[in-house]
C-alpha cells in the first residue's frame, strides 16, 4: 500500500516539472534593448531557417545594414533607424501565445528611402509572425517566406 502512495505521489509530482508553456513572454523578447538588422532572409520553410538565402551578402552592405535599429517599449510604441539616420516611429502589438506581431500604423518617414531602408520599412509593414528570444528575433510576413532577423550587437 505504501508504495502505491509513493507512486501516485510521483505522479501527481512530475506535472508540476514538466508544465512548460508555449507562450512567450513578449515584454522579455521585445523589450530587451535596442535591435540592430542582421539581415533580410528569403526561406521556403520557416521552421527551418538554416537553409534561409540573405538578401545582402557583401561585407559593405552588412556594415550597413547595422545602421538599421529598431527600438522596442512597453507602451507598445517603438521608434526605428534608418541607413541615413532619419528615425521613424510608431506602434506594434504581440501575442505571445500564437507569436503574431502586427504595426498597425502606417510607417512615414521623410526624405528618400535607399533599398535597405524600403525593405526595412516593408518588412515591419507586412510583419505578421515572429519568434526568437532576447538574443535573437526574426520578424516574418503572413505567408512565412521571408523575414528579417534582428540582434542585439555588442559595440
Amino acid at each position: 500500500m505504501m508504495k502505491i502512495k509513493q507512486i501516485l505521489l510521483l505522479l501527481l509530482i512530475v506535472p508540476f516539472f514538466c508544465n512548460c508553456s508555449t507562450k512567450d513572454d513578449v515584454n522579455e523578447i521585445f523589450i530587451s534593448g535596442t535591435w540592430t538588422v542582421v539581415n533580410f532572409f528569403t526561406t521556403s520553410n520557416w521552421n527551418n531557417t538554416k537553409k534561409a538565402i540573405p538578401e545582402y551578402t557583401s561585407t559593405s552592405d552588412i556594415a550597413q545594414l547595422k545602421s538599421l535599429k529598431l527600438t522596442f517599449n512597453e507602451a507598445c510604441s517603438f521608434i526605428g533607424s534608418l541607413t541615413n539616420g532619419t528615425t521613424f516611429d510608431g506602434t506594434w502589438t504581440a501575442d505571445g501565445s500564437n507569436r503574431t506581431i502586427t504595426f498597425p500604423i502606417n510607417i512615414k518617414t521623410s526624405g528618400t528611402l535607399n533599398k535597405m531602408d524600403r525593405e526595412f520599412i516593408n518588412a515591419l509593414q507586412n510583419a505578421k509572425y515572429y519568434k526568437g528570444d532576447s538574443k535573437t528575433l526574426l520578424i516574418g510576413n503572413n505567408d512565412k517566406n521571408s523575414y528579417v532577423q534582428l540582434t542585439h550587437y555588442n559595440y
